[in-house]
C-alpha cells in the first residue's frame, strides 16, 4: 500500500507515529513543489531529512541516520509536518499573476550599483562570493589538481572561518557549495573516466572532502554521504563500460592511487574496486585479483599495518574468484586478525594443506598473550591431528584444551596417552578445579566432574559433589552407585542440597521433565529404604528448610504425607 497523507495513520505503526513526535522539526523548506526539505532533531543529533509528494501520495523520502528501516522516525516526523501545515492551508483561489517584487527591483535598478551592491554583499558574506565565482567565474572547471584542493578548503572557511566544529546547518551549506565548485569537474570527469587528466582532478576532490570529513568536528553526515553519492556515481559509469581496454584503463587509475605516498590508504577506493569486482563477471574478476596482488607486492615498503589490512581484502577477492590455489603463498597469518586466520586456515585444511594449517595454528597460539584467543587454533589442531592420526600430537593439544572445556571422552584419550604420572596428577587436579568452578553454569561440566571422580572409583568424593551446582537428572545417572557406596550420606545430601537453576526452570518451563526425574528418584529411594524412614526424614527437610525446601523434599511430602 502506498503511503500518503491520508492514510499515514493506518500504514505507519503506532509506536513509529509516537516515536517521532518526540522530534522537532526547523526550517523546513518546500525545495520544489511537493519536495520538502528540513533538519530533524532529536536530543543533541540533527539529521537532514527529504520527502516528496505526488499530490498526496510519498514518492521518494531520503534521510541521514543509520535506521535500517524504510520509514524512520525522522522521515515519520517531517510528514506529520507537511500534514499538518497542509491542514491549515486555505482552499485554493485561482488569482491573477502577481509580479515578483524582487524581480521587478532588479529590472528597475542601475546596473551599475547593482553590480556595486552584489560586489559588497559578495566581500561581506565569503560562502555568496564562492557561489558568485563557482557561477559566473571564466576558468570553469579547467583547474589543476591544487587549485581544487584549494578551492574546496576555501568553500569550507568561507562558511565557518578556522573553526574545526561545524553544526548541521553549516555542514549543509558546505556540501552546497562543494557540489556547485564541483559540478562540472565530475560530469566532465565521469563523460570521459579514461583521461587521466580528469581523473586527477577527481582524485583531488576525494582527497580535500576525505581530509575534511576526518578531521570536521560535526555530528552532520552529510560530507560522508556526499563522498559515498560521488563514488557510486563515478563506480556505476565505470561498471557499465562495455569495452575492456576503457573498463582496465578507468580501473588502473584507482588501483594506482590506493596506497598514500606517506602512510595509510584511501579507503574509498578500496570500496569502490569492491564494488567493482562485485559486479563483475569472472574475467573481470581476476583482472582486479591479478591488479591487487601486483598492488601488494610492489608496495612492500609500506607500514606492516596497512599492509595487513590491505592483504585481507585481497583474500576476500581471491576467495570469491576461487583463485586461493594460484596466491596460497601470498597469504600468512596476521597477528590479531581472528577472522582471517581462521579463514585462511580453514582453507588450507579444506585443500589438505596440513603442514601449514599446524604451522600457522601453532604460531598463532605462541604469539598470543591472551590464551582466551587460543580456542580455535587448538580447535583447528584437533581436527588436524584426528585427520592425519597423529594420536601423541592430539593428546597434547586436548591436554591444553581440557583447562577450559571439560570433555570426559578427550580426558580418557589424554590418560591413555599420558608420559609421567607426577605431571598428569598436577594437570588432572587443575582439570578437575576448573570443572568444578563453571560447573553452576554448565552442565557438561558438572557431568565431567562426576564422571571422573566415578571412573576413578572415588565416591566419597563424588557425594560431596551432589550440591546446589548439579541437577536432578545428573544425580539420577550416579544414584543406584552412590547409594550404595554410601547410602546414609546420600540421603541427607539430597535432602539438604538447594536445587539447580537448571531444576527451577525444568518446574518452570518443562515439568514433565522434572518430573520424570524426581520419579526416578522416588522409586530408587523405595528400593532401598522404607516409607516410614522417607517420611520421617521429609518432614524433618520440610521443617528445617521450610520455603528454602528442594524440590525432591516437596515431592516426597506430596507422594507420602499429603496422600
Amino acid at each position: 500500500m502506498n503511503l500518503t497523507i491520508k492514510n499515514y495513520k493506518s500504514v505507519l505503526s503506532a509506536e513509529l507515529i509516537k516515536q517521532s513526535q518526540k522530534c522537532a522539526v526547523r526550517e523546513c523548506d518546500e525545495i520544489n513543489p511537493c519536495h520538502f526539505e528540513s533538519y530533524v532533531d532529536v536530543l543533541d543529533k540533527s539529521f537532514d531529512v527529504s520527502l516528496t509528494l505526488d499530490k498526496s501520495t510519498v514518492i521518494a523520502h531520503k534521510c541521514d541516520c543509520e535506521d535500517p528501516t524504510p520509514f524512520c522516525q525522522h522521515k515519520t516526523a517531517l510528514l506529520l509536518f507537511v500534514v499538518k501545515g497542509a491542514k491549515r492551508l486555505p482552499a485554493k483561489i485561482t488569482r491573477s499573476k502577481k509580479i515578483d517584487p524582487m524581480m521587478e527591483a532588479i529590472e528597475l535598478a542601475d546596473p551599475q550599483a547593482l553590480r556595486d551592491w552584489v560586489l559588497k554583499i559578495a566581500k561581506k558574506h565569503k560562502d555568496i562570493g564562492i557561489s558568485l565565482l563557482n557561477e559566473f567565474s571564466n576558468k570553469s572547471s579547467n583547474y589543476t589538481p591544487q587549485e581544487i584542493i584549494d578551492l574546496t578548503q576555501n568553500s569550507l572557511r568561507a562558511v565557518i572561518n578556522k573553526k574545526t566544529k561545524a553544526d548541521a546547518q553549516e555542514v549543509k551549506r558546505i556540501v552546497e557549495l562543494w557540489s556547485d565548485l564541483h559540478q562540472s569537474i565530475l560530469e566532465r570527469y565521469r563523460a570521459e573516466p579514461t583521461n587521466e587528466v580528469y581523473f586527477l582532478q577527481f582524485n583531488a576532490i576525494i582527497d580535500a572532502c576525505s581530509f575534511y570529513e576526518e578531521r570536521l568536528n560535526t555530528t552532520s553526515k552529510r560530507i560522508s554521504s556526499y563522498i559515498k553519492q560521488v563514488i557510486e556515481e563515478v563506480s556505476a559509469v565505470i561498471t557499465t563500460t562495455r569495452d575492456n581496454d576503457a573498463w582496465q584503463k578507468s580501473l588502473n587509475y584507482f588501483v594506482k592511487e590506493i596506497f598514500l605516498r606517506d602512510y595509510g590508504f584511501r579507503r574509498q577506493y578500496l570500496d569502490l574496486i569492491a564494488t567493482l569486482f562485485d559486479s563483475s563477471e569472472t574475467g573481470r574478476k581476476s583482472i582486479i585479483v591479478e591488479l591487487m596482488v601486483t598492488l601488494y607486492e610492489e608496495n612492500a615498503s609500506a607500514s606492516q599495518q596497512d599492509r595487513n589490512h590491505f592483504l585481507q581484502h585481497v583474500f576476500r577477492l581471491v576467495m570469491i574468484n576461487n583463485q586461493f590455489q594460484s596466491y596460497k603463498h601470498l597469504f600468512l597469518p596476521i597477528r590479531h586478525a581472528l577472522s582471517y586466520n581462521l579463514r585462511l586456515i580453514d582453507t588450507l585444511i579444506a585443500g589438505e594443506d596440513f603442514k601449514s594449517a599446524e604451522v600457522y595454528c601453532m604460531q598463532q597460539i605462541k604469539e598470543n598473550t591472551n590464551d582466551d584467543y587460543n580456542f580455535e587454533y587448538q580447535t583447528r589442531l584437533i581436527a588436524i591431528y584426528k585427520t592425519t592420526g597423529d594420536e601423541v600430537k592430539l593428546a597434547g593439544i586436548l591436554k591444553l584444551q581440557l583447562l577450559k572445556i571439560p570433555d570426559f571422552m578427550d580426558y580418557q584419550f589424554v590418560s591413555l596417552h599420558r608420559s609421567s604420572d607426577d605431571d598428569f596428577k598436577h594437570w588432572r587436579n587443575r582439570v578437575l578445579a576448573n570443572a568444578r568452578q563453571i560447573a553452576y553454569y554448565d552442565r557438561n561440566a558438572a557431568a565431567f566432574s562426576l564422571a571422573l571422580l566415578e571412573s576413578e572409583g572415588n565416591y566419597a568424593r563424588l557425594i560431596d559433589y551432589i550440591d546446589e551446582k548439579i541437577d536432578y537428572q545428573v544425580i539420577s545417572r550416579y544414584a543406584p552407585a552412590l547409594i550404595i557406596k554410601t547410602p546414609q550420606r546420600f540421603l541427607e545430601k539430597l535432602m539438604s542440597r538447594m536445587d539447580n537453576h537448571e531444576d527451577r526452570n525444568w518446574h518452570q518451563y518443562e515439568p514433565e521433565t522434572l518430573n520424570n526425574c524426581l520419579k526416578d528418584l522416588y522409586t530408587l529411594l523405595l528400593e532401598h529404604y522404607s516409607v516410614e524412614t522417607l517420611t520421617l526424614i521429609a518432614k524433618k527437610g520440610k521443617s528445617t528448610y521450610r520455603n528454602w525446601s528442594n524440590l525432591l523434599v516437596n515431592y516426597l511430602i506430596e507422594r507420602l504425607v499429603t496422600n
